[in-house]
This record gives C-alpha cells, structure tokens and sequence, in this order.
C-alpha cells in the first residue's frame, strides 16, 4: 500500500449514501506516506480521533473541494493534484463498476480489462470453482449468459427451479445483496422470470443451489512481485444475504485449511493472468464441508476488518487478545442531530463498554455506525445493538 492512492467506487444515492461516503474506512490500509480519496474531507473531530486510534493517518484528498465529480476514472484523471510518490490505482472496495474497466488504461496493473471483468463476474468464480475443486465440493449451479435467447433463459431458469428445493439467482455483477434473489419452484412466477431473464441478457446469471450453513471469508494477497500472502480468515455476520460484519479468527480452522490446496490453485490461475492486489474468498461451512461460494478481486469488508484488527491490537485491544473481536455495521433510525459534543459521550460511552466507534454518519433518518465490539459472541450482537441505539438515543435527546 506504501505511496499508492486507494480509490473507492461511485454508488447510488439513499441506501448507499453511506457507502460514498466510508472510504474513511478504509485508513487502517494506508500509511502516512499514502492518499485516501474521499468523497467529503472529514471534520477535524474525526481527523483527530482517528489520528489517536490508529497512530497515523495519510494525506486525505477530497474531490468535493476539488470540484471533481467523485467516480474512479474523473479522479484518476486528476491525480496530479494528489499527493501520493507512487500513482496507482487499487480496485474499488464496493465492487466491479464498467467506469472501472475504463479506469485501468491509467495503471500498471497488467491484467488485460476482458480478465479483470471476467474476474468480477460471478460467473466466472463459478467456472474456477468447477475447474479447480474436485465434485464433491461444488455447488450444483447453471451459467446462464447474455448471448442465450431469451426463451431458452427463461425454460433453463424453470427446469433448474424443479431440480433444486431451493435455490440462488445471482446476477453476474450484483453486490452487498442487491440483484441477488431466493427462489423456490412453488414461489416462481412469470414476473420473476421475465426480471431474471433481463438480468441474464444484461451480463448472465447464475443459478446457484441454496445450502444451509455459516458464512466465512478467507483474504489473500498477491504482490507485484508475484508472492502470494495469507491475510486472514473471518466468520461472517449477516442478515438475510446482506454483509454486516466479521468476527476475526486468529487461527485457520481445519475445515478451511482441507481447502487451501484448491485455493491456491485458484489465486495461481489469477496471479497468472495478472492480476495485482488483495483477493477475498467467500465461503460456506455446512454440515459436510466448506464450499466456495465467490471470488472478490478487491479489498472487501472482511480484508478491512484485519486491517482494523491489525492497527486497534496495537492500541486498545491490547490487554483483550483472546477475546472475540467484532467488525460490524449498523444502520438505524435517528432524526436528532449528533453534534461533537453528542459524539465524544457516545465514544467515551461506549469505549466503557468495550465497544469502540469507528465511523458514525447520518444522513436523512438514518444514522450509520461502524464499531469494534471486544468480547461478544454471535448470539449476543443483537442485544449488543439494541444497546447502542439506546445509548446513542440517551445521549442525544
């Protein structure tokens, strides 16, 4: 990461407005010799907080002073004005866009753009899965892709409805949840058919069998010099199908590590074609064995919960190494205004607690929150946010 300038994606207003605004997130990966491009450069309040958390901050470049519209390749064609020693550009956080294919003329990446996109596509993770694990770790799944008609997407959608009791449809490119459905034959209508079928002409889809079992990540790294790093591995905290957080594990379980052969296999194949940068894994442990669910060529939540893991152990979890270790999001309703003063309670409160704010955000009713929690197990995350809320409420009211 040393003097490169991490880049996060352009994303829809509402819902997402978080999202274009947490590049903030993502300073426990940069070092003081770095630039964060920001949407909205961040109050000196959090400059200084942050600044105390982590040790050091880089050199923070927001576009909106700049006047520069905030999408990958607008910035990257003002990277003069940055100040960063090394120009390149890291691939988005919040996954694959088409601006960031276009983005990539101006890197020294030398992955052609055709394998980077295939990289993202979903159904591509399919067909290295299929290729590099043997039978009985694979998923049963169908590609269907855009060139298809659309007669015989919408017949293939209904055959593989009656062979599965459950299944996903995941378009090639959805992400954090969004153009990914859970279907059943009993629930299949024309309407769903038609909205799939649309899907699959845009990009493909995948058909993919629903199994039951925990979500996990496992995060690497593949170097310019063509190393290839183990990071971490993570279990993952969801709702429904939505990323919320990771509980870090120190040590790899064994039912990831009968696995690691057919990954590496994998990261060889996209160390080969070029490919530069942090690489995530999503995994599903069932009863019978861990399956590969996808591929993510980018740093993903899970690799940004190590990199807070690795900066906050230095400082405040000093004393709390084997406890458990949380990385969560949260977003719940909140019209009050949070001023400075609200904040450094509601820090100061919650750090009794051993719960420390990372980010907080609000925008319309919302407030967004992104926290450490030391020392809660899963089963216990729910009323540990219900206790957030009321303390944030407390204080502020």
């Amino acid at each position: 990461m040393q003097g490169k300038a991490v880049l996060t994606n352009k994303t829809p207003k509402d819902s997402w407005h978080f999202l274009i605004h947490a590049s903030v997130l993502l300073l426990p990966l940069c070092t003081k010799e770095d630039s964060l491009i920001v949407k909205t450069k961040p109050g000196a309040f959090w400059l200084d907080y942050w600044q105390a958390l982590l040790g050091e901050l880089p050199y923070i470049w927001d576009s909106d002073s700049q006047a520069v519209s905030y999408t990958p390749l607008s910035i990257l064609r003002c990277q003069k004005q940055i100040e960063t020693k090394e120009k390149q550009y890291i691939p988005c956080l919040w996954g694959w866009v088409p601006s960031l294919i276009e983005a990539l003329r101006y890197t020294k990446m030398l992955i052609q753009k055709e394998n980077l996109q295939a990289l993202y596509s979903k159904l591509y993770s399919n067909e290295l899965r299929n290729h590099f694990f043997p039978p009985a770790f694979r998923i049963p799944s169908r590609t269907l892709t855009s060139d298809l008609k659309t007669e015989q997407i919408q017949a293939e959608i209904k055959q593989f409805a009656k062979e599965q009791q459950g299944f996903f449809v995941k378009h090639a490119y959805g992400v954090s949840g969004r153009f990914l459905a859970k279907e059943k034959e009993i629930l299949l209508n024309q309407d769903k058919i038609e909205r799939y079928s649309t899907w699959a002409k845009q990009s493909g889809i995948l058909l993919e069998k629903q199994l039951q079992g925990k979500d996990w990540s496992v995060q690497f790294t593949i170097t310019e010099e063509g190393q290839i790093i183990y990071e971490g591995c993570l279990a993952n905290y969801l709702e429904t199908t939505a990323y919320k957080g990771s509980f870090i594990v120190e040590n790899m379980p064994s039912f990831i590590t009968k696995i690691v052969p057919f990954l590496n296999r994998i990261l060889k194949r996209i160390k080969e074609q070029g490919y530069i940068g942090a690489i995530g894994f999503d995994l599903l442990l069932t009863e019978e064995r861990a399956y590969l669910i996808e591929i993510n060529p980018r740093y993903t939540m899970g690799r940004l919960a190590l990199a807070w893991h690795e900066k906050l152990k230095k400082t405040i979890c000093l004393d709390k190494q084997q406890e458990t270790q949380l990385f969560l999001l949260h977003t719940f309703t909140c019209s009050q205004e949070i001023t400075n003063v609200h904040l450094k309670k509601i820090i100061n409160t919650l750090a009794s607690r051993n719960i420390f704010l990372l980010h907080m955000l609000q925008y319309k009713n919302k407030c967004f929150l992104s926290i450490w929690i030391v020392g809660k197990e899963q089963e216990e995350v729910a009323n540990c946010l219900s206790e957030i809320e009321k303390i944030v409420r407390s204080i502020i009211l």
